[in-house]
């Protein structure tokens, strides 16, 4: 059986079953499986890893800007059918009853613009602030302008993929959703702040012990590798995980890094220790559901 990133036509949201989607944010969210965003609450406790399952996070500002930010990157063709700018003004009313419409600055405290917004939504577009837009594409110039990122991005067999397994260890259905899948490998879009450091190592390395980002690699990695084993697609010969980093701030600092699931690369400790610890969670998931 050939590679395939299956349609959303193909998908079954009540009983997924193993493999790659081309799914939208609403499809995949609700389907089951337990993902890494909900999973490591289970290592604060019990009790808000039951909350954030029966309660998922609501979207966030920030959340909407990532969204923006991944499209900017990954899907820029995407751009315009996904999102469309305010207007900087609006319509409004003369002071007097005579007096002819004039331009008012856009506010979303006025009934226009709060109509507008609905008509936009209902064509499937999301509204942002040109400034913000602006700001998305030029960190985006940035990582595109390293020779590494572009070769990591061109020609990917897909971006934002769906992937459900189960593991084995557990029995217990998983999911993820991969910034990027080409020939196996994966690559991750991480935006960091530059006043907690930057992008250089030192201090990236710091942001991935503090926030599990090596959970999430190795989580993501196995998940990947079962779907291949599950197909019999051939893996990689080394397979690898690679962040492509870039600050939030001017002049944008970017960086790639890359670890390699190899028992002979300096770097395979990064999954040893993410295995450890999204395992551990799974773990404590599988005692939890048993009580």
């Amino acid at each position: 059986m050939p590679f395939e990133i299956k349609p959303a036509s193909e998908f079954n949201p009540e009983a997924p079953e193993i493999g790659f989607y081309d799914l939208s944010e609403e499809v995949y969210r609700p389907a089951p499986g337990e993902n890494w965003s909900t999973m490591k609450n289970i290592g604060r406790t019990p009790k808000k890893y039951k909350y954030r399952k029966d309660n998922p996070s609501k979207r966030t500002p920030a959340m909407a800007f990532g969204n923006l930010f991944h499209t900017v990157v990954l899907e820029p063709h995407l751009l315009d059918k996904r999102y469309t700018p305010f207007p900087e003004t609006y319509p409004a009313k003369g002071k007097k009853v005579a007096d002819p419409d004039i331009d008012k600055k856009w506010t979303m405290n006025a009934k226009f613009c709060k109509e507008w917004v609905e008509d936009i939504q209902e064509k499937g577009l999301e509204p942002f602030k040109q400034s913000d837009i602006n700001y998305a594409k030029a960190m985006a110039r940035e990582l595109l302008d390293l020779e590494d990122a572009q070769e990591i991005l061109e020609g990917a067999d897909g971006y934002e993929v769906s992937c459900f397994w189960t593991n084995e260890k557990y029995q217990i259905p998983c999911k993820c959703k991969l910034d990027i899948l080409k020939n196996g490998q994966i690559g991750d879009l991480k935006k960091i702040t530059s006043s907690g450091g930057g992008a250089e190592w030192e201090s990236f390395s710091r942001a991935v012990r503090s926030y599990g980002y090596h959970g999430q690699a190795a989580f993501y990695r196995d998940g990947v590798n079962a779907v291949y084993e599950h197909f019999k697609w051939p893996l990689p010969e080394i397979p690898m995980w690679r962040w492509l980093v870039v600050e939030d701030e001017a002049p944008y600092d970017t960086a790639i890094y890359s670890i390699f699931d190899h028992t002979q690369a300096e770097s395979y400790q990064w999954f040893e220790a993410g295995r450890e610890l999204y395992l551990f969670y799974l773990g404590q998931i599988h005692l939890y559901r048993d009580k």
